[in-house]
């Protein structure tokens, strides 16, 4: 069968009520699909196969504000986001070079999308950046507001942005901020949607707060109090052993 290999990212209800997901690899031009999945009798239906030369290897996948899809597709040295029809046709918004790795996609309230992506290429944007999409697809612009590694900053950012009730975007990075790791133990970051403030909220293992954990993963989720709340790789109270210890969950309130 023709039906993909290795699924990604958690199945999102579409506007027809189907459950809509991608998987990484597999289908008929082997660079992926994206499917959907009647949840009365599971029957899997193939929406788009990817090329397996030309947009390919789809790892994300979000319903937008005008009931299209929207998600990120990587491969051959280069990662795209696009937008796809609930019937499957797909169309590339923005073409990301020097092979990005773990790019992210939101959209806002505002209806603008925001994401992050870790070694956006080997200049200064070498340790991720944060960006801003905007525009009517297929027209977008893609719109740079931070750059890490200045300083304390954090390096690395990992998972979806999140917006707060104040306003402001909240994300997270692996690497970098205070902390005594050699490359810093990361730091949960908030930022205006235009990039005019950055601000660092904590710096993990910077002895602050006792066994908070570090190299936070995963991204940030709003939870229905309003606080933030996330996981840590690692750091924390409890492991097998002084060096090694198994992570942490945390809250932070905006």
């Amino acid at each position: 069968m023709n039906d993909g290999k290795v699924p990604v990212e958690p199945l999102i209800v579409g506007p027809d009520g189907y459950l809509y997901g991608v998987t990484e690899f597999g289908g008929a031009n082997s660079g992926g699909v994206a499917y959907k999945l009647n949840p009365v009798n599971h029957k899997v239906t193939i929406v788009h196969a990817f090329s397996g030369s030309g947009l390919n290897y789809p790892y994300s996948l979000l319903l937008g504000q005008d009931g299209n899809f929207y998600g990120v597709a990587g491969g051959n040295s280069r990662t795209a986001i696009f937008k796809m029809t609930p019937a499957g046709r797909v169309t590339t918004l923005n073409t990301f070079t020097n092979s990005p790795i773990n790019l992210s996609l939101m959209q806002a309230s505002d209806g603008n999308f925001y994401g992050t992506t870790q070694l956006a290429d080997t200049g200064a944007n070498r340790y991720g950046v944060v960006f801003k999409m905007t525009g009517t697809p297929p027209s977008m612009t893609v719109t740079i507001l931070h750059s890490f590694g200045q300083g304390n900053d954090g390096r690395f950012p990992d998972g979806p942005l999140v917006l707060a009730p104040n306003g402001n975007l909240y994300g997270e990075t692996e690497a970098g901020g205070t902390g005594p790791d050699i490359d810093g133990d990361g730091t949960i970051y908030e930022i205006s949607t235009d990039g005019s403030t950055y601000t660092v909220v904590h710096n993990f293992n910077d002895g602050s707060i006792p066994n908070d954990g570090s190299e936070p993963e995963g991204g940030l989720t709003l939870g229905p109090d309003n606080n933030l709340y996330g996981a840590t790789f690692a750091g924390g109270a409890y492991g097998p052993e002084p060096s090694i210890r198994l992570g942490t969950l945390f809250r932070v309130t905006p």
